[in-house]
């Protein structure tokens, strides 16, 4: 199972009310650790800090496709983006591809580099409206 496949299984698994703790350890247990970094420091997780760490995940992962989505709709290349930003593009692609850990600042960073703004939402789980910043 590809870590693709996986991200598609734990945004189902997210959305459950019920505790999917088994089911997740067991797709964790597929990937590599380079995959899904914070899962790499699996340990016994309560059912709070699981769902806390695959919507940690997923949102990571979004991150770096966000990004990868600007950069293609502006017309940039990995090259010229990492000039821009003043990285390496190897470490672009890889920013793009691993769903690491980006800082507020770094990918306030890129956004800019590529003509965006970053907007930050709290989205209630019960439903409703989102809350912003503004």
């Amino acid at each position: 199972m590809s870590a693709e496949d996986i991200l598609k299984r734990l945004k189902d698994i997210a959305d459950l009310d019920e505790n999917p703790s088994d089911e997740l350890m067991s797709l964790f247990a597929l990937a590599q650790p380079s995959d899904f970094p914070k899962m790499s420091q699996v340990r016994t997780w309560t059912p709070a800090e699981l769902r806390e760490t695959v919507q940690t995940e997923i949102t990571l992962r979004e991150a770096g496709k966000l990004i990868e989505k600007a950069r293609e709709l502006r017309g940039i290349s990995t090259r010229e983006l990492a000039n821009r930003v003043g990285v390496s593009q190897p470490r672009v692609m890889q920013i793009q591809a691993s769903g690491e850990t980006l800082g507020i600042q770094t990918l306030v960073k890129f956004a800019t580099a590529l003509g965006f703004r970053v907007v930050i939402e709290l989205i209630p789980e019960e439903g409703g409206e989102p809350i912003r910043a503004t």
